[in-house]
C-alpha cells in the first residue's frame, strides 16, 4: 500500500518588512485515491464518507462534489497540461477530525503508469474568505529522484499581509521516507517569505493510525487558531495589511493556472 502518514515540522519565516518566525508539529495523510477502502479499513476510528474521529468527506476537496475526486483532479490537470495522466493520484492533506476540517493547502501528486510524478496540483484555501484556487505544476522535466522546482507569478490572494505583486519559487521532493516542500516568495527579486514542510513517513497500520490521533487530538483547532494568532502578532508588529483585491468575492473559487517552466 502506498498510502501512509507523514509527520514532522511546518515552518514559516518572514524576512521583511518585519522579521517573523514560527514552526509547529503536525501530521498529514498521504492517501492514494485508489486505496481508500484498504486504508480506512485499518482502524475502526477512521472512516471513508462516514462520520468518525477521523474521516474523509468528499465535499472537503476539489471539484464537483458528486463526482469521483480522482477523476476531478485528473480532469483539471489534463485541462491545463493538455495530456491525460493514467496512473495514481495521491493526496497530501488533513482529513476531517472530530467533525472539523481545514486545509490551507492540499497537494495532489499525479503519477504515470511507471510510477513517476507527472504533475502536482496544489489546491489552496484562503482565510477568512474561504476561496479555493489550484496551481498545476508540470513535473515531467524532473527525474524520479530529483526535486521538482517551479517559479511562477502569484495569482491568488492568500494572506492579507502580502500583496499580489509577488513571485513564487516552489520545490518538491519525491515522496519517499522523507517528504519536503519549500515555498519561497519574492518581491522585486528579494526573498520576503519561506514556508517549508519537512516530514517523515509513518507506515499506515492500525496502531499508527490510532496513535497519531492521541498524539494530535486537536490538530484542526491548532491549525485554525495558529493562523489567527500569527496574524495578530503580525498586526502587533505593524506589518502592512492588504485587503482582498476583489472584495465582492466571498465564494468558493475554482480557478486554476498552469505553471509554465521559467
Amino acid at each position: 500500500m502506498k498510502s501512509c502518514l507523514y509527520e514532522g515540522i511546518v515552518m514559516h519565516s518572514r524576512f521583511r518588512p518585519k522579521v517573523h518566525f514560527f514552526k509547529y508539529k503536525l501530521f498529514l495523510v498521504y492517501l492514494d485515491l485508489d486505496e481508500v477502502d484498504e486504508f480506512f479499513s485499518l482502524s475502526r476510528f477512521w472512516s471513508y464518507m462516514k462520520g468518525n474521529i477521523a474521516y474523509f468527506k468528499r465535499s472537503d476537496y476539489h471539484g464537483d462534489k458528486t463526482k469521483n475526486l480522482k477523476s476531478e483532479v485528473l480532469k483539471t490537470v489534463e485541462m491545463h497540461l493538455g495530456r491525460n495522466i493514467e496512473g495514481s493520484v495521491r493526496m497530501l492533506t488533513s482529513l476531517r477530525y472530530f467533525g472539523h476540517c481545514f486545509n490551507p493547502v492540499t497537494f495532489y501528486y499525479c503519477f504515470n503508469k511507471e510510477c513517476e510524478i507527472e504533475a502536482i496540483m496544489a489546491e489552496i484555501e484562503n482565510t477568512p474568505w474561504g476561496e479555493r484556487f489550484c496551481y498545476v505544476v508540470d513535473a515531467t522535466k524532473a527525474s524520479h529522484d530529483k526535486e521538482i522546482r517551479k517559479k511562477f507569478k502569484k495569482e491568488f490572494h492568500v494572506s492579507p499581509f502580502f500583496p499580489m505583486s509577488l513571485m513564487y519559487d516552489w520545490r518538491f521532493s519525491n515522496p519517499h521516507d522523507l517528504l519536503k516542500i519549500n515555498m519561497e516568495t519574492f518581491e522585486k527579486g528579494e526573498k520576503v517569505f519561506l514556508a517549508s514542510m519537512n516530514l517523515k513517513k509513518v507506515v499506515a497500520t492500525e496502531g499508527a493510525l490510532n496513535k497519531i490521533l492521541i498524539k494530535f487530538p486537536l490538530i484542526t483547532l491548532k491549525v485554525v487558531l495558529g493562523i489567527y494568532f500569527q496574524a495578530f502578532l503580525l498586526w502587533i508588529k505593524g506589518v502592512p495589511f492588504f485587503d482582498h483585491p476583489n472584495p465582492a468575492s466571498r465564494r468558493e473559487l475554482f480557478s486554476h493556472t498552469n505553471i509554465k517552466e521559467k
